[in-house]
């Protein structure tokens, strides 16, 4: 039961990230990573960590997974509704 939880609450937050990446970006498709990290780090004192190229582009591939993880998720649950 609690495994079910840490998932359900895993997915909600990486929903989140996702929308907000999107927002502060521009584009779901292609947003601008770089305008939107800057905003959500905004005030945080970790800011530093879009200077490290390493992290900016770890950004870019987890939130690429992640889309592709809720776009799978969208579209296997229409096909079962679907069926």
């Amino acid at each position: 039961m609690f495994a079910i939880i840490i998932v359900c609450v895993a997915l909600v937050a990486s929903l989140v990230i996702v929308i907000r990446i999107a927002t502060y970006g521009g584009s779901v498709i292609k947003p601008d990573f770089r305008k939107a990290l800057e905003r959500i780090n905004r005030g945080n004192m970790f800011s530093f960590l879009l200077e490290n190229k390493f992290w900016y582009n770890s950004n870019i591939v987890g939130y690429y997974i992640i889309l592709f993880m809720w776009i799978s998720i969208v579209v296997t649950t229409l096909c079962l509704i679907l069926i």
